[in-house]
């Protein structure tokens, strides 16, 4: 009843994000002012729109720009959800892209599906697209992870109208997000790449490929640190482990992060290993800052 949705809503915090009609899809129908990046980290579940239903599978991805919508579990297995939300608003006008050099594409070795939400001509909550990730890049010369773009967002509070896709195959990919903006991307590494990360051969060959991504300046590389590829962001990042275990190497410690473990890099120094011989696979989504004065 319209009653337990409204007690569940408030339970939950949050008593004006609920958009209940009787005439709704589905009865805890939400709605909030914000850019929400969703990622299904284990089981499936359904996601429920306006105007469609859309069938989610562990791995995929959902770009959530301030529709109506509603999660339904229609299994008999528990489904975990990462979500991360930015602030967003219905009219903020659509930032311009910078003018950036051409990058060529590449080809993930784990084609990764993205699902975009967006209004339809009647202001109902639809699908926008949904199909592998189209932006994905590789860094040239040696060994190197594939990067899976799902969203960049130049500035806060995010843009949610319009049809422009910030994922979309032409858009430049930054090794930091905009000054003011973010960005979501995973990136899987081979284990080649794990090996090749621990040789002399990646402390020569990795500044210049950092500096190939480096595309708005932003990042800064060491090349005197404890480990290859040793860099820092101006960034608050929040990573998630999705593969085998990872190394996070930071000027004084090596920690050890295993599936599902979560870490919040606050601008540090860092790089990330891999001596597992196993595929590697992080999630970042990256928000962006700048450093605290000395």
């Amino acid at each position: 009843t319209e009653s337990d949705v409204r007690r569940y809503f408030e339970m939950v915090g949050s008593p004006g994000a609920s958009a209940y009609s009787p005439t709704a899809p589905d009865p805890y129908m939400q709605k909030t002012e914000s850019l929400d990046y969703v990622y299904v980290l284990q089981g499936d579940i359904t996601l429920v729109l306006d105007t469609a239903e859309v069938e989610l599978r562990e791995g995929d991805t959902v770009i959530q720009r301030g529709t109506s919508h509603a999660w339904s579990n229609r299994t008999d297995a528990p489904c975990i959800l990462v979500i991360s939300s930015h602030g967003g608003s219905y009219e903020a006008p659509l930032p311009p892209l910078p003018e950036r050099p051409e990058q060529a594409l590449a080809v993930s070795p784990a084609p990764r599906r993205r699902v975009v939400t967006g209004l339809d001509r009647e202001g109902r909550s639809c699908v926008t697209y949904d199909g592998n990730t189209p932006n994905v890049y590789q860094r040239p010369g040696g060994p190197s992870p594939f990067f899976s773009e799902f969203w960049t967002i130049e500035t806060k509070p995010a843009c949610l109208t319009g049809a422009r896709d910030e994922g979309a195959a032409d858009r430049m990919v930054a090794h930091s997000p905009p000054a003011a903006g973010a960005n979501f991307r995973i990136v899987d590494a081979s284990p080649n790449l794990a090996t090749w990360n621990e040789t002399q051969g990646a402390r020569l060959s990795q500044p210049e490929q950092f500096e190939a991504m480096n595309t708005n300046g932003l990042s800064e590389h060491n090349d005197g640190g404890p480990g290859a590829n040793f860099h820092r962001t101006p960034t608050v990042d929040y990573a998630l482990n999705l593969g085998c275990d990872r190394i996070l190497v930071l000027d004084d410690s090596e920690t050890v992060m295993h599936r599902g473990d979560v870490v919040i890099q606050l601008g540090t120094w860092h790089t990330w290993l891999n001596r597992t011989g196993e595929n590697g696979c992080m999630a970042f989504d990256m928000i962006g800052g700048e450093f605290s004065a000395p």
